[in-house]
């Protein structure tokens, strides 16, 4: 009975994550992020559920928060593209979700002069902060919708198992009848 609890908690905990994820992916203007987001499952001792709403892209924060003016660390110039499409880091694959898949820019003398010049290639000194996109304020008012989302389903899990309970106690008692 405690596993099948268990498993009954875990589906449910997922339930209510899939509805948060419908809910953020609304408000969710990034279809690179959007597309990774996704519930997980982490272990948990018995008689809970642990299941997080995930965005894997280290930049997400930035999306959600904002951030504050961005200067070169080691060069002169901060030098990136208007439009992700145009990058030929990324190249048709996934945007990088760790750091440490971000790839350094090496373009030929007259690539990066095409570029600049078709104004897809941009070179700064300095940008300055950019505004927050908070995609998780929808879930403010989840915590309202978690009822509606619980209540039928424990009902009909406690309906069921009490259900199962009753035929088993029958079985018992129809077996020791002379």
């Amino acid at each position: 009975m405690v596993a099948q609890f268990d498993g009954f908690l875990q589906a449910l905990a997922l339930r209510m994550c899939r509805e948060a994820q419908r809910t953020v992916e609304r408000d969710l203007e990034s279809r690179t992020l959007r597309r990774a987001l996704n519930c997980r499952i982490d272990p948990a001792p018995p008689g809970t559920a642990i299941v997080r709403l995930n965005v894997p892209h280290y930049w997400a924060i930035y999306y959600h928060d904002g951030r504050g003016p961005v200067r070169p660390r080691r060069g002169r110039f901060l030098v990136y593209f208007r439009s992700i499409e145009d990058d030929p880091r990324v190249n048709g694959t996934a945007s990088p979700e760790r750091f440490s898949q971000t790839k350094r820019l090496r373009l030929r003398p007259e690539t990066f002069r095409r570029l600049v010049a078709q104004g897809k290639l941009l070179v700064r000194t300095s940008v300055g902060p950019a505004a927050g996109n908070p995609f998780f304020a929808g879930l403010t008012d989840f915590s309202n919708r978690v009822a509606k989302i619980t209540e039928p389903a424990l009902s009909t899990f406690v309906r069921g198992n009490l259900r199962a309970a009753r035929v088993d106690r029958l079985r018992l008692s129809g077996e020791f009848v002379l």
